[in-house]
């Protein structure tokens, strides 16, 4: 059995079909190939041969299968572990915002507590101050008050004195 296959044509003929261009190429060719080895083929040796060929890709798609979930297994692994080290570096960032916060806050107190002391002690003594001003004034008034009385008491006995 001889056949003679244009293979241009065969190879146009399927890339308009769909197939890629290598793709098509390649199995113009293989048609050539077969066409001129002049050995027919007989229908249950093309079933074996398609049943291996069947078998073959099952094991390829298998093994492709069997590459994806260790790759996907791994990429998981390596994106648990990056997950795990962000999470312990932000831990360590909300840490040290927090000990920045808390410092912070100390020294807000210490300052406010500083202010108040300040503020206080500034009250003290002008408290102490008006005391004393106001010891004065009643020190003085009260002196008024005796050499006043004195005064009425010097007139009182002299106006006793002249009282027949």
């Amino acid at each position: 059995m001889s056949a003679s296959i244009d293979v241009l044509a065969v190879a146009e003929a399927l890339e308009e079909s769909g197939m890629d261009t290598r793709q098509a190429h390649v199995c113009a060719t293989q048609m050539h190939l077969v066409a001129n080895a002049r050995k027919a083929v007989t229908r249950p040796e093309l079933t074996a041969a398609l049943g291996q060929l069947k078998a073959e890709l099952l094991e390829r798609i298998a093994q492709s299968e069997r590459g994806l979930v260790e790759r996907t297994a791994e990429s998981e692994r390596g994106l648990i572990e990056r997950i795990a080290e962000n999470e312990r570096g932000l831990i360590e960032r909300i840490a040290e915002s927090e000990r920045g916060l808390v410092e912070r806050i100390a020294e807000s107190e210490r300052g406010l507590v500083e202010r108040i002391a300040e503020s206080e002690r500034g009250l003290i003594e002008r408290i102490a101050e008006t005391e004393r001003r106001m010891m004065d004034r009643m020190s003085t008034q009260y002196w008024r008050l005796v050499g006043t009385m004195t005064a009425l008491l010097g007139l009182a006995v002299a106006a006793m004195r002249y009282l027949p």
